[in-house]
């Protein structure tokens, strides 16, 4: 760990500059942040500010790759071992990119953090800008490690069950011990509170987080937690700053016109790029049964896989549209999805599928759009986490939902994927719904115990 945190550090001085105390000597032709300036053109670094994570789609109920030999033929060892549920997804000898990447983005906020008080020029108001985006920033990459090496949480066990590494500081020699995981929620929920006296209500672009990006990341990170009052609360108040959701019937009954770049696209409260590029990722039949053929985000996100890539199946559409990576951030839909799934959980029927209907007018053509009807809060609550898989496909999201709701009996499912004339079944709450930890990683660093798997 201690070299790949080198790495990171290296990797931020070649592209934005690094925070002079932590490094010895100033390297030629780099700049070492001082100013405001500095720090504000440190978090424009998209590369690094809006990367995340996204293998996880692999391991869910919404894919399958044995559509075709030529697809099977065509994956990488790490994408096979993830769709079957190996104990390890990386070799030794290679790097688990996923984790690297959320480090980096750790450790960039952490410059900031760190410096910024120091820093020279500007404003207390940019200041303190530039400190809640950092803050939310580090929020989001610990969001997303704890959900994917981490057990679930679990209220009586969150205190001693093991997390991830907590770093708050860009320091090469910390202390790289597993923190829990309630600790990891706690500054994830710590970091946001800060956060939210900081951040511009409405901020200049979808890179930098603002007021609803904060309440949002609030809202996933109670929902993960199945703390479903807050998380609807948290959802509601995304929703009053932010609430625009594109209606796909102007996508199709407009021939040509695109889908906008995330950087543009009114639904995305918060820039964050999927770790890997899916236009290959092909969908089981449960799935698009569940999604059926007269749904516009069928007609619009899916695609013939022999027609674009010669090989059965149906396919991920989204990135030939846009010619964007997928966005994995929040949204509002998800926002809308949270805000329902609280109202049926709290016996609010029919609200809830208010909420819902309102969401699907813009999704189906009129003659085609349909109000959905629930009798009890239970039926609501089952078309809401239906609505949820539907709207949030090849958003990264499905495996955390598999993950929480694998804890209530009425939801828990088996996951079976083939390969080949192989198959492999993943229980609900098996211990590989949690991630191996990088077995480079605890080479590099003998202190990090290994997940169960």
């Amino acid at each position: 760990m201690k070299k790949i945190i080198f790495y990171i550090s290296a990797g931020c001085m070649l592209a934005m500059g690094a925070c002079r105390d932590y490094v010895d000597i100033k390297p030629k032709g780099v700049i070492i942040p001082q100013t405001v300036r500095d720090y504000r053109l440190l978090l424009n670094n998209v590369g690094t500010l809006s990367a995340s994570y996204g293998t996880s789609d692999m391991g869910s109920d919404d894919y399958d790759f044995n559509t075709d030999p030529a697809l099977q033929k065509s994956l990488g060892e790490s994408t096979i071992n993830i769709y079957t549920f190996q104990p390890d997804f990386y070799r030794q000898d290679v790097d688990d990119g996923e984790w690297n990447t959320l480090y980096k983005l750790i450790y960039t906020a952490n410059v900031v953090i760190a410096g910024l008080p120091d820093a020279t020029g500007g404003t207390q108001g940019e200041k303190d800008q530039l400190m809640g985006e950092a803050l939310v920033h580090r929020a989001f990459g610990y969001w997303s490690l704890i959900n994917l090496y981490a057990k679930p949480w679990n209220e009586s066990a969150s205190s001693s069950d093991p997390g991830v590494p907590l770093l708050l500081a860009p320091d090469l020699n910390a202390k790289l011990d597993r923190a829990t995981v309630k600790a990891v929620y706690d500054r994830i929920l710590a970091d946001l509170q800060a956060a939210s006296s900081m951040v511009a209500e409405k901020p200049a672009v979808k890179l930098y987080p603002g007021k609803a990006a904060v309440y949002a990341m609030f809202s996933r990170t109670y929902l993960m937690r199945r703390d479903y009052v807050k998380a609807g609360k948290y959802a509601d108040s995304t929703l009053a700053i932010q609430s625009d959701v594109l209606d796909l019937n102007t996508i199709k009954s407009s021939p040509g016109t695109l889908i906008p770049r995330n950087i543009q696209n009114p639904e995305v409260i918060l820039y964050k790029t999927a770790f890997n590029a899916y236009a290959s990722a092909f969908y089981s039949q449960e799935f698009l049964t569940l999604l059926g053929t007269k749904d516009l985000r069928y007609q619009i996100f899916t695609g013939d896989g022999q027609t674009l890539l010669g090989i059965e199946g149906r396919i991920y559409n989204g990135e030939f549209l846009a010619f964007d990576t997928r966005d994995v951030g929040p949204r509002v839909p998800e926002m809308l999805l949270t805000q329902a799934e609280a109202r049926a959980r709290e016996g609010k029927t029919a609200e809830a599928l208010t909420i819902i209907n309102n969401l699907r007018r813009k999704r189906f053509e009129p003659a085609d759009f349909s109000e959905l009807t629930a009798a009890t809060p239970a039926e609501a609550l089952k078309i809401v986490l239906e609505e949820r898989r539907r709207e949030l496909f090849s958003r990264a999201m499905r495996w955390f939902d598999l993950r929480r709701l694998n804890l209530e009996p009425a939801f828990a499912k088996p996951v079976t994927h083939r390969f080949g004339d192989k198959s492999f079944t993943l229980e609900p709450n098996s211990v590989r719904y949690t991630y191996p930890i990088p077995s480079r990683i605890m080479m590099l660093s003998p202190e990090i115990k290994p997940n169960q798997r």
